[in-house]
């Protein structure tokens, strides 16, 4: 149920927004209905303003036969072009024009509240704009015509075509008609004197270019013929496709002798290097055919050795044979291995010769053909800069021919369309929408500054805003007594009227016992932040209701402003409890005993010059202890906490307090004041509200109680959480 209570409040609040409006209304209307008024007087007070135009058709592109407009770009085919027609018609010239054909424009005069409204408040200053350096400027009056006729010219384009409205608004409808078309024939007009001037200078201008061209091409083809008499060039593009192919095939020969170099340089280290090992163990060596048939006939000379010492001694003569022929067949091996060498070194240095005598013609065959490149690129750049001059001059002078034959021929790019007519209704004011909208709009200002008051408001009206603002429990609401209880307030509560009243009280009762229904609750403070919050009647009334089932004394502690005497028709001169205190009086002189309901009541008594001496004085702790002692229970109407002290030591002596707060009267800053001021002096609230145990056990805080709730607001919405 809690969480669907919170999703349900999560949501648009339509019962609070339609209570806000409705609690207002009668402000909300009356704001409308005077905004409305004004409207309406200043609306039917206004000048009726006409207003004519004229429909011309602008072209997007010209119809002329020479387009010289195509080298001064005075056209564009997008938006920009109308943007620019449509300043162009909107131009002072054009202005002049039309003011010197028609006449000087009326200006439209303010009448009744719009001239109030016109009326230049800056005038009434003292200070004045500083001028411009050099003094003061002076305006001519045409210039002041021009601006004034501005002011009623407007322009528009109809979206989508190449169409543009041109009217003029005047408090005359004949003179916005005249305006209107002769506006338009003027900004016709405009355009063939600019087509003239531009074809008049377009030739001055192009028989100068025309000369210079032909010059720049004569310059330029001298200077090509020159490069290639001086180049030797007749065909480059042949040769160059000769030396490319020249560094390709020198690039692959190179790339190959690279390749033979480094095979050949592998052999060379084995056999010449530093660490290079026994000839016989070189692979080149073993490979070769030679080589390995000395090393066989070796071999053999070896064997025949060995099967002679085997059989004959050293000095034998077929031993001295065979020594011989194996030392012949060594030497022979080694003068076979001895030649493998030296052709490898041999080989190796021709490698290296190759290598280098190709790297250099590839360095030669390259230089050649970045020279030719430079050489070619030259001569293209010369080529094209001759191309270049002659199609300028041939487009030059076929343009100054062309436009020397037509330069009469002219077509016009604005026609009219439809031209203006004489208006029949004004434009504005608009009477009806302007008055439909003020009512409108004053309507939903009203609203949002209802809500927006409403935001702003930091009073306490219902139960959410005790639980949010406050942050205590809520004992209950009490309804605010009619006009004929409120002359008897202590006796509401047995009034036929006033059931609602009497309800509220139970309530807060029974609030009030099942909040503490472990402890009792001998002493009840009840109190307020400010006076006139109804603490004084709450107090009298729960008192009258506990009085017909236990013994209860009602004890005005409020000995600054007490009421409790003059509202329960006591006698004013008896003593009270300021003479109890200061034992002028015992106690049996000062409670009075009520005949209706059994109820004791002390009053306050005579005013004393220090009521905070007398209840913090040892003289009220011993009454309390006896009225304890003597009473079931004992209201106490204590005075309010803002301003004085009393409230905060009447606290200290109480085992529960109910705080009074004035529906929709008091603010949350009070309230908070109020309730700080009685923690700091250890209140039973205060105890309660932080879970902690005060000087006495008993010692907590009821809750509190919003008094003096408007029914009739309450019973027509849920302002109050009814």
């Amino acid at each position: 149920m809690r969480e669907d209570l919170e999703a349900e409040d999560s949501g648009i609040d339509w019962l609070f927004l339609l209570t806000t409006v409705y609690s207002r209304k009668w402000a909300i209307l009356s704001l409308a209905l005077v905004v409305t008024l004004v409207t309406a007087v200043v609306v039917f007070s206004m000048t009726p303003i006409y207003s004519a135009s004229a429909l011309v058709h602008i072209e997007s592109r010209q119809a002329n036969i020479v387009s010289i407009e195509e080298l001064y770009r005075v056209e564009s085919r997008d938006q920009g072009y109308y943007n620019t027609q449509a300043e162009i018609l909107q131009s002072r010239p054009i202005a002049v024009k039309v003011i010197e054909a028609v006449g000087v424009p009326l200006e439209v005069e303010s009448s009744g509240i719009a001239s109030f409204f016109s009326f230049d408040w800056r005038a009434l200053l003292p200070l004045k704009p500083p001028e411009p350096p050099g003094g003061s400027i002076e305006f001519s009056e045409q210039s002041e015509d021009v601006d004034n006729y501005l002011e009623g010219l407007w322009i528009q384009r109809v979206a989508e075509t190449e169409l543009v409205v041109v009217g003029y608004v005047s408090e005359d409808p004949r003179l916005a008609m005249q305006y209107a078309n002769a506006h338009v024939a003027a900004y016709m007009e405009s355009i063939i004197e600019t087509r003239q001037s531009a074809t008049e200078l377009a030739l001055s201008w192009m028989g100068e270019r025309v000369a210079g061209l032909r010059k720049n091409l004569l310059d330029s083809e001298a200077e090509l013929q020159a490069f290639r008499e001086q180049e030797k060039l007749i065909d480059s593009e042949g040769y160059r496709a000769l030396q490319t192919q020249e560094v390709n095939d020198l690039s692959t020969r190179l790339v190959n002798a690279r390749r033979k170099l480094a095979a050949s340089n592998i052999a060379y280290q084995q056999v010449y290097g530093n660490d290079s090992a026994a000839i016989e163990s070189v692979p080149a060596v073993l490979e070769n055919a030679a080589a390995q048939d000395f090393r066989s006939i070796q071999a053999l000379a070896e064997q025949e050795v060995a099967e002679a010492g085997k059989v004959f001694g050293p000095k034998h003569p077929v031993m001295i044979a065979a020594q011989s022929k194996l030392t012949e067949a060594t030497r022979n091996l080694d003068v076979q291995r001895q030649s493998i060498a030296g052709g490898i070194r041999a080989e190796y240095l021709a490698a290296q010769a190759e290598v280098a005598a190709l790297e250099n013609d590839l360095a030669d065959a390259k230089q050649q053909y970045q020279e030719l490149t430079r050489k070619g690129s030259n001569l293209a750049s010369l080529q094209q800069e001759v191309d270049t001059n002659r199609e300028l001059y041939e487009l030059f002078y076929g343009r100054v021919q062309e436009t020397a034959l037509t330069a009469d021929l002219q077509a016009f790019d604005a026609t009219v369309v439809e031209p203006a007519v004489v208006p029949r209704e004004a434009i504005s004011p608009n009477k009806s929408r302007a008055v439909v909208l003020a009512f409108l709009l004053s309507l939903l200002a009203g609203i949002c500054l209802a809500f927006l008051l409403e935001q702003f408001n930091n009073k306490i009206r219902n139960v959410a805003d005790v639980e949010a603002k406050i942050g205590l429990p809520l004992l209950g609401l009490v309804p605010k007594l009619s006009e004929t209880a409120r002359t008897q307030p202590a006796l509401a509560l047995h009034e036929d009227g006033e059931h609602r009243f009497g309800e509220s009280i139970r309530t807060i009762l029974t609030a009030i016992s099942l909040s503490s229904f472990d402890r009792p609750q001998k002493v009840l403070l009840v109190t307020s932040s400010v006076g006139g919050e109804g603490k004084s009647t709450l107090a009298m009334n729960l008192a009258m209701a506990i009085a017909p089932g236990e013994k209860v004394l009602l004890l005005e502690a409020d000995m600054r402003r007490p009421s409790v005497a003059l509202n329960l028709n006591l006698d004013p001169t008896r003593p009270g409890l300021s003479e109890l205190l200061a034992q002028q009086a015992g106690i049996e002189d000062c409670v009075t005993t009520l005949e209706d309901g059994g109820l004791d009541v002390l009053t306050s008594g005579t005013i004393p010059p220090e009521p905070l001496r007398l209840l913090s004085s040892s003289a009220f702790t011993q009454l309390i202890v006896e009225l304890r002692d003597t009473y079931d229970r004992v209201i106490i109407d204590g005075p309010p906490v803002l301003g004085v002290s009393d409230s905060a030591v009447l606290s200290t002596h109480a085992d529960s307090l109910v705080y009074v707060i004035k529906a929709d009267a008091t603010p949350v800053r009070q309230i908070g004041a109020g309730i700080g001021q009685l923690q700091r002096f250890s209140a039973p609230m205060h105890a309660a509200s932080r879970g902690a145990t005060s000087r006495r056990a008993t010692d907590y805080f009821a809750g509190v109680v919003v008094n003096q709730i408007d029914m009739r607001k309450a019973t027509g919405s849920a302002e109050y959480g009814y």
